[in-house]
């Protein structure tokens, strides 16, 4: 059958579909914020599948098992290292920490059910991948900071990419792999930073609060780190004060224009239509929330 766009939108309506009721559980729902679909990211694997030869059962089996351990991993980014006083407040965190491990454990019951057992070792490699980027953010940023702000985002996309970029070796042509490799970094970064920006708030995961850690002073650093409730004011103000705002339009405005080159370089008519239409989803939000991020 012809590849076309209406497809690929099939394929993966069909792909949140599943997802959807594997993640929907009435007790979770009732207590545990359920993160929202990565659906950048699902989009670029199951093209990267495809451009690998992967039949449309294979790709969607494995966007719906990295979906879930994507969101398993949402969910844990989200728990907050603070005491809990109320039972509901109690009972929501308990809950956050075995829905995450719930979402997660199923990725190797589907692949071990349909005997992918190499699909399974590869999606706990990029579990490793992302818990080693976390460590190294998690170690600069509490330590003695990092060598340059190019080093902080290489690692932000370390930890962003990593499950994705374990399909990579299915790809027999160096050139490709490197082209890929960037081409899903840099896409999911910044599909990362404009969901970030429409947030309207700064939480310790986010890239901008690694940004603030990274501009402020060791005094500064010290008001911020502990888990007084008045943290989030500190880390607003100093947000302004290093002028993150414009920081991060420069380098949504950089990751853009290097997309767009990049983009231009594919040969391949459908691949390229399909990866423009992701960039223009994702200018579009970007445009949507700058009204909205000059007034936080």
């Amino acid at each position: 059958m012809m590849i076309t766009h209406r497809s690929f939108h099939l394929e993966l309506d069909e792909i949140l579909s599943e997802l959807k009721n594997k993640v929907e559980h009435i007790f979770i729902k009732k207590y545990v914020t359920i993160p929202q679909f990565p659906l950048v990211r699902l989009q670029l694997l199951n093209l990267l599948l495809y451009h690998a030869s992967f039949p449309r059962s294979l790709r969607k089996l494995y966007c719906v098992t990295t979906g879930l351990v994507q969101m398993g991993l949402d969910v844990h980014e989200e728990i907050v290292n603070q005491r809990q006083y109320s039972e509901k407040e109690i009972r929501s965190r308990q809950l956050s920490i075995l829905a995450g491990d719930y979402y997660s454990s199923q990725y190797y019951s589907l692949l071990s059910k349909a005997n992918l057992v190499d699909g399974v070792k590869r999606i706990a490699s990029g579990i490793r991948d992302i818990n080693i980027a976390k460590m190294k953010l998690y170690t600069e940023n509490n330590g003695d900071g990092f060598e340059s702000i190019e080093q902080l985002i290489e690692i932000v996309k370390e930890k962003e990419s990593a499950l994705y970029l374990q399909f990579l070796d299915q790809l027999k042509i160096e050139e490709e792999k490197l082209f890929w490799k960037k081409l899903i970094e840099d896409m999911i970064l910044l599909s990362t930073l404009v969901e970030e920006r429409k947030q309207h708030q700064i939480s310790r995961h986010h890239v901008s609060y690694l940004f603030v850690n990274y501009f402020a002073n060791t005094v500064e650093k010290r008001e911020i780190v502990d888990n007084k409730p008045e943290w989030r004011i500190k880390v607003k103000k100093l947000y302004h004060k290093y002028d993150i705002s414009n920081k991060f339009t420069e380098l949504i405005r950089r990751i853009q224009e290097d997309l767009k080159q990049r983009i231009n370089q594919i040969d391949d008519i459908i691949l390229k239509k399909e990866i423009r239409s992701i960039f223009d989803q994702i200018q579009d939000s970007f445009q949507l929330t700058e009204n909205v991020v000059k007034d936080f």
